[in-house]
């Protein structure tokens, strides 16, 4: 019995990193990435990202996603 609840624990820990957290990057305003919110600026909207485990914030920029300063 016990090893039948450590299987099902193992099933649920790896369908969670499947479906629930696809992607390392967490987007402003929350959202699954292909609905990105943006950072708004005075005259535009810019896409920002966070890495999960860094923190690190990017920002779209012509050349790809940059560090934010």
């Amino acid at each position: 019995m016990k090893n039948f609840v450590k299987l099902i624990l193992i099933v649920f820990v790896i369908l969670f990193a499947i479906y629930v957290w696809p992607t390392p990057y967490k987007y402003i305003g929350g959202g699954y990435p292909y609905y990105k919110k943006y950072f708004v600026d005075s005259s535009s909207k810019i896409p920002f990202r966070i890495q999960r485990i860094t923190g690190r914030g990017e920002v779209w920029t012509s050349n790809g996603w940059e560090v934010a300063k």
